[in-house]
């Protein structure tokens, strides 16, 4: 997500068929062999390649690098089509192009109101009203807190319980009896 934020050099590796450097690809398509490529007419080449994203990189940008995809003995070099996926951290995900990150509510807050506070992707605290009656799974949208100063989508979930102590236990069981 950094690296998106401010930009990188990104190095990674890369198979694709080259022209076979023996018989330059001209066994393909006939009955004459080569002991290189085995008639083929190329072969998996592997390499490392180094892209460079720039900076506010967005989940899903296609980055063309031209004459870098499979080599087909009769014809030019395709073109790679690289898709950029950006990391979200724990608790966030991608949807459809947009960063959705949740927000851990407790069950008296979603059905009576409150407040509930987050850190943002971009490190900013953001306090959020969290209306009488929200259900887990509810969304709210936010401008301008999202990794690229985009939109962020915030889905309350319910926060996780550890432990109770005895006077909890007693009201929750005088909520059960009412049928809450």
């Amino acid at each position: 997500m950094e690296q998106s934020i401010n930009g990188a050099n990104i190095r990674f590796s890369h198979r694709r068929f080259k022209v076979c450097e023996n018989c330059k690809g001209s066994s393909f398509g006939t009955s004459k062999g080569c002991s290189n490529c085995g008639g083929k007419g190329v072969k998996t080449k592997s390499s490392t390649i180094t892209i460079k994203v720039t900076a506010n990189a967005k989940h899903g940008q296609l980055l063309r690098l031209k004459k870098m995809g499979h080599e087909h003995p009769q014809g030019e070099p395709g073109d790679l089509i690289i898709s950029l996926r950006l990391d979200a951290e724990e608790g966030r995900r991608w949807e459809n192009g947009r960063l959705v990150q949740e927000a851990p509510v407790p069950i008296t807050t979603l059905l009576l109101g409150g407040k509930v506070k987050i850190l943002t992707p971009l490190g900013k605290r953001v306090q959020i009203d969290v209306p009488a009656g929200t259900r887990v799974g509810d969304r709210r949208r936010l401008q301008g807190h999202g990794h690229d100063g985009g939109q962020l989508d915030i889905e309350f979930v319910l926060s996780e319980i550890i432990e109770i102590n005895d006077n909890q236990r007693k009201i929750l069981e005088q909520l059960r009896k009412v049928g809450l």
